[in-house]
């Protein structure tokens, strides 16, 4: 049991002491050592001792209250040594997140775990509560973060049966721990493309790149410079071809080529990385890819089906899993909110990735990308491409007995070192 402090230090969840505001206002906390944009100027301030299931702990909290959303960022000093391993920052996070659940009389109804750029462990989680048991519901959504003895707990929660407002995601986005800001905030102005035939329209940010409609089949040719699509490293130049659509959907398509990465990488913070597949985008800062991926792990090449988020900037849910070396079949569907990833070798018998449930709105742009990120210039070509609008009559055989038994060393760590 944390004690209490979360009561204290949110106010109960209930906003409405000062007025709301609409424009972000940069804050450098300098005892909390972190950088936020708040809707205005922070209304509290403070830091104390509390005792936590970790000990005792220095809490710092900086909160600036609207009359529909009260915004805080914590820092804990957490009494834990330091060199933490991946399952005991996960214990951490969990308890952190089961007392806030509590303090809140509420509920998580949605969590993943996510990482910041620095490399640093993290949970997203929603909480449905009711911090005044005679008043209505209250959504608390929630990032924790943990670089090993220092936890940070950037929280916007809502009044009684209020909704999160739309732009909460600049929020989350701004945040960064320590005191120069590290990230763009703000999606990047969309950039343009030209037609290509039936596939849609064609983007080559660095105006580098080949893309080829062969008809029945599309080539994106790269050369032997780092092309990404990462939001982590603001890297967003990967060539690709996309279209906009309307509600549900479903993509498939064969992704071909050579996936053997040389053993230089062209991303200094990353193994040498090649992929290509289906792009769900919303804008630079939120946007779901599923792909086939090849790394270069010190000589050893490996290949596995990222299925990866990124949300307000940074990353969000990672489902991958390896699968074997060789051309692959992708299918993804949209289903209202929900985004179903399938691999197959054949395009018959697929096998069904972990869903995810981002809060997209109705129009989107999907298509097509390729990236590379190894010395080499690299060639991927997409086969068997069909589009279709609206729910499909039905859904994948799913083979379920390869489910769990491919998953490889590549999953967590995708393409970092």
């Amino acid at each position: 049991m944390i004690g209490g402090w979360l009561l204290v230090s949110m106010a109960m969840a209930l906003p409405g002491a000062a007025d709301g505001g609409t424009n972000w206002v940069p804050y450098t906390s300098r005892e909390g050592h972190f950088v936020v944009d708040f809707p205005g100027k922070p209304t509290k301030s403070f830091a104390r001792q509390m005792r936590a299931r970790t000990g005792m702990v220095k809490i710092v909290v900086v909160q600036c209250d609207t009359p529909d959303v009260l915004y805080s960022v914590e820092k804990v000093e957490v009494s834990r040594s330091a060199n933490l391993k991946p399952a005991e920052i996960n214990a951490i996070l969990e308890s952190w997140q089961e007392d806030l659940a509590r303090e809140f009389n509420g509920r998580v109804i949605a969590q993943k775990k996510l990482r910041l750029d620095s490399g640093a462990y993290g949970k997203d989680f929603t909480i449905e509560g009711r911090p005044d048991p005679k008043a209505g519901l209250a959504t608390v959504r929630v990032r924790e973060f943990l670089a090993q003895k220092l936890l940070y707990i950037v929280v916007a929660s809502t009044a009684a049966d209020r909704e999160l407002p739309d732009d909460v995601g600049h929020f989350f986005a701004s945040f960064s721990a320590g005191t120069r800001r590290t990230r763009r905030v703000e999606p990047y102005p969309e950039p343009e493309g030209t037609p290509l035939g039936n596939w849609g329209i064609a983007i080559d940010p660095d105006k580098d790149c080949k893309i080829v409609d062969q008809g029945e089949a599309l080539e994106i040719s790269i050369p032997n410079t780092h092309h990404d699509l990462n939001a982590d490293n603001d890297k967003l130049n990967s060539p690709r071809v996309v279209r906009e659509v309307t509600g549900d959907f479903t993509i498939t398509v064969k992704v071909a080529g050579n996936f053997k990465p040389s053993d230089r990488s062209t991303n200094p913070r990353a193994v040498p990385y090649i992929g290509g597949g289906i792009v769900v985008w919303q804008d630079s800062n939120n946007y779901v890819f599923l792909g086939r991926a090849g790394i270069n792990r010190k000589g050893k090449v490996a290949e596995f089906a990222a299925f990866e988020e990124r949300e307000w900037g940074t990353r969000g849910a990672m489902n991958n899993r390896g699968i074997p070396p060789g051309g692959v079949y992708l299918r993804l569907e949209r289903r209202n909110n929900r985004l179903l990833g399938y691999t197959s070798r054949d395009g018959k018998t697929w096998s069904r990735l972990d869903p995810m449930e981002p809060s997209y709105p109705a129009t989107l742009k999907v298509g097509l990308y390729a990236i590379n990120g190894c010395t080499d210039p690299v060639s991927i070509r997409f086969e068997d491409f069909q589009f279709t609008e609206g729910k499909t009559a039905s859904t994948p055989r799913a083979n379920t007995k390869s489910k769990s038994k491919s998953k490889s060393k590549s999953k967590s760590k995708a393409r970092q070192d």
